[in-house]
């Protein structure tokens, strides 16, 4: 996706995002435990880790640094590098950080619409709680009624916070939506001959059919309602390196319709990956 926003001039911004190291959390004075400075600590309010957002390709570099921050990336996931650890998922959290990300990138770029894609191969890490609350009640058909200070809107959660996880995702994702007007494209990376039947966000039923399963055998992706994408996507990890010819005929001056065929015609026997780049070409030429 990126090379070809590249390719054609399309703006953008790519981001990690995870949990600090040990190192980072005394560095930056987050001391121990919920004690951090990223979220406030006003009472009543959700709490949360510690966590960062990495800005590691962007549009506003130039090809050579490109290349090198491609270099760079392909030298972490070939190499245990302890001070980038990609093991955990702080994904509530970088979805609430988003709304700057994004106004911002609009505004520095001078745009109409924006679209959001999140790529994440596991469910959020859970929510630490509320803020100034010793305990939280563990019966059942408690509702918390969460308000936005931005938007003012209202949203409401079922039961312990503690236990929201991809509810809590889903809600994260429409208050992302309500502050930004962006469109939100998800991407769960999975591995296996079959779909494991309990995806975070996703109805059972949408995965544990005979036609769902045969689908994902030959294809290797599955497209799924739900979770609080516009698009959602499941796609086998284990399908994603198999294409190594990256020879593409795109250039800045085609029309957005060429650039579709042109992509099209390229990606027509890498099916896996045509999901992943087709898909955001066709909204991207459609807007």
């Amino acid at each position: 996706m990126v090379m070809f926003c590249k390719k054609v001039q399309i703006p953008f911004e790519v981001y990690t995002f995870r949990m600090p190291t040990n190192a980072e959390h005394a560095s930056a004075g987050y001391g121990h435990g919920l004690d951090n400075k990223q979220f406030s600590m006003i009472e009543n309010s959700v709490r949360f880790s510690a966590f960062k957002l990495r800005n590691v390709l962007s549009s506003r570099m130039n090809l050579m640094m490109l290349n090198r921050a491609y270099e760079n990336l392909w030298i972490l996931s070939s190499v245990y590098i302890d001070s980038d650890p990609m093991d955990s998922t702080p994904l509530n959290q970088a979805i609430l950080a988003l709304d700057k990300v994004v106004n911002d990138f609009r505004v520095r770029n001078k745009l109409q619409i924006v679209s959001t894609i999140v790529l994440t191969d596991g469910s959020s890490d859970p929510i630490n709680g509320v803020n100034v609350r010793q305990a939280l009640p563990r019966k059942k058909g408690n509702r918390y009624i969460l308000q936005d200070d931005v938007t003012k809107k209202t949203y409401y959660f079922d039961g312990d916070p503690y236990y929201w996880n991809y509810k809590a995702t889903e809600t994260f994702l429409n208050i992302l939506r309500d502050r930004t007007e962006t469109n939100l494209i998800g991407f769960y990376l999975m591995s296996g001959k079959t779909i494991g039947y309990h995806v975070p966000g996703v109805d059972s039923t949408h995965t544990s059919n005979a036609t769902a399963q045969e689908f994902w055998k030959k294809n290797n992706f599955l497209g799924v309602p739900g979770a609080g994408y516009d698009e959602y996507y499941l796609m086998n990890a284990n399908a994603l390196s198999r294409d190594s010819d990256m020879s593409l005929n795109v250039s800045a001056n085609m029309s957005s319709k060429k650039m579709v065929k042109e992509f099209s015609k390229y990606f027509g026997r890498k099916s896996i990956n045509k999901v992943l780049l087709g898909r955001f070409i066709d909204r991207i030429a459609n807007e």
